[in-house]
């Protein structure tokens, strides 16, 4: 499917099909202390178990991105009609 003009940018509205894995405002220590404790908690080791606690790290992250999304999204609504 052809990708509309201008269109280059749509998934950073919410980021749930952002193909990096890093936004601009997102930190990039948060996210590997998320990975780093995942590792220790699921005392990771190996090639296979390494690389399956990065994908749940990786879901972790996009889940709580897009929870955050609806957040200020629902903020945003909320603030618009109490006023």
């Amino acid at each position: 499917m052809a990708r509309k003009p201008g269109g280059k940018n749509n998934a950073i509205t919410h980021g749930a099909y952002a193909k990096d894995l890093l936004l601009p405002n997102e930190s990039r220590e948060q996210f590997e202390l998320l990975h780093q404790g995942l590792i220790e908690e699921w005392n990771a080791t190996g090639t296979l178990e390494n690389d399956t606690v990065l994908t749940l790290a990786k879901c972790i992250w996009q889940k709580r991105r897009i929870e955050g999304f609806y957040k200020r999204r629902w903020t945003r609504v909320i603030k618009t009609h109490t006023r």
